[in-house]
């Protein structure tokens, strides 16, 4: 009896011994795979926003997952190798193969949202205006997976997208067109008042420009649609897109918005985040500036702000523009981290205009209007007005998604 129960015990043990070693070699081989996609995406993917390296855990000896550097795939291949992993990829390199030909869109809607999920209650990354190319990545359900002019990755619903091919996209592109100027405007089914709307429209929407009509222009939808707009809402896109930005034009676009609600990843009139803020007073003078501040502060000319090593507000009045972005930081003990977490635009006479809980003016110096937050978080200052064509500050009459690439 002693005899068999030693047997049962030693044959217990092995049994546990060998079920632990079954289970445990494929966590640490996901452990390791997950390290080097990590490692693979820090030097290729480093920033989500703009680059995609999405990879699943290993499944039946399989890596799938997608990606638009294609040579992260084959770094990823060269780490497991020397890992000496026989691990197959099943990685696709965006655009998705399924898609066929039609990887180009143009917003159909006045202002289309992007997520960060393709899902209606996903965090929202940014947004998009009407007549916006767009390049269609991948399709996940009733989303597609877009990259913006800005280069921004996000999700946005498929109804939003008038979808086409590189032919389609350059017809739009060759298209005269016209930019709406008002804040808001409506397009409608005739050249008459109280007549049936087509859609909303707000400005820096882009539209195909059909004929004149009187005091109207009849207007085309990147999707088909027709309509008519009064010519007081709008601006001709080629006299609009070859006109240099001024400070004053910036500013007067920011002040049309004062007031508009803040809205985390807005984008347009009905709705802006600090850095979308700016982005539209720009771009509504025809400039394509980078999606997030903490991207706007690595482009554009510096203004000197430090005396001695520190921030100085008095040498920044000296130094500062009307039309300059500021940038500022995260707190912590009442210090500024560095962490670029907010911008503004400079007005003039230390006052500055942006968007926290609304659109609204602030002054960096106390008074009536001094935000005491802003003024100890500022850390640098940017020059884009005299910037333009540089890396990441591109005029709309230049950048490829908005004119035909020979």
């Amino acid at each position: 009896m002693l005899r068999k129960y030693q047997q049962y015990v030693w044959l217990s043990f092995l049994f546990l011994f060998i079920t632990e070693n079954l289970f445990a070699q494929p966590t640490d081989t996901s452990a390791i795979v997950k390290q080097l996609t990590q490692q693979v995406k820090a030097v290729y993917a480093p920033d989500k926003r703009v680059k995609a390296w999405v990879i699943n855990e290993p499944t039946q000896g399989t890596i799938t997952g997608y990606t638009t550097e294609p040579a992260a795939i084959v770094l990823l291949k060269k780490k497991l190798d020397s890992a000496n992993f026989l691990l197959s990829l099943n990685i696709e390199t965006l655009p998705q193969k399924s898609l066929g030909a039609e990887t180009k869109g143009i917003i159909r809607v006045s202002v289309a949202h992007h997520r960060f999920e393709p899902n209606d209650a996903a965090e929202m990354a940014t947004q998009s205006l009407m007549g916006t190319p767009v390049d269609i990545l991948m399709k996940k359900g009733g989303y597609y997976l877009v990259r913006t002019p800005d280069q921004y990755l996000a999700w946005t619903e498929a109804m939003m997208v008038y979808r086409t091919d590189e032919a389609g996209l350059r017809n739009w592109q060759q298209q005269d067109k016209i930019v709406v100027m008002s804040p808001f405007a409506l397009l409608q089914e005739k050249p008459l008042k109280d007549i049936d709307v087509v859609t909303d429209l707000v400005a820096g929407n882009l539209l195909k420009l059909v004929r004149k009509k009187g005091r109207y222009y009849a207007c085309e939808l990147p999707d088909g649609r027709k309509g008519y707009l009064p010519k007081s809402a709008v601006a001709l896109y080629k006299k609009w897109a070859g006109k240099k930005a001024t400070a004053e034009n910036v500013i007067q676009a920011g002040k049309n918005m004062l007031g508009t609600p803040y809205l985390w990843g807005g984008t347009s009139i009905k709705g802006v985040d600090c850095s979308g803020f700016v982005k539209t007073a720009y771009f509504i003078n025809g400039v394509v500036l980078p999606r997030d501040a903490s991207q706007q502060v690595l482009v554009g000319e510096a203004v000197d702000i430090r005396d001695h090593d520190t921030v100085s507000v008095a040498k920044a009045l000296q130094n500062l523009l009307p039309g300059d972005l500021l940038f500022f930081s995260s707190l912590k003990d009442g210090k500024p981290t560095g962490r670029v977490t907010h911008v503004a635009m400079y007005l003039g006479n230390a006052m500055y205009i942006h968007a926290s809980g609304m659109v609204r003016i602030n002054s960096m110096l106390p008074g009536p209007d001094f935000a005491d937050w802003e003024t100890r978080a500022f850390v640098a200052a940017k020059r884009f007005i005299t910037a333009t064509s540089q890396n990441g500050v591109t005029p709309v009459a230049v950048h490829p998604y908005y004119n035909p690439q020979q």
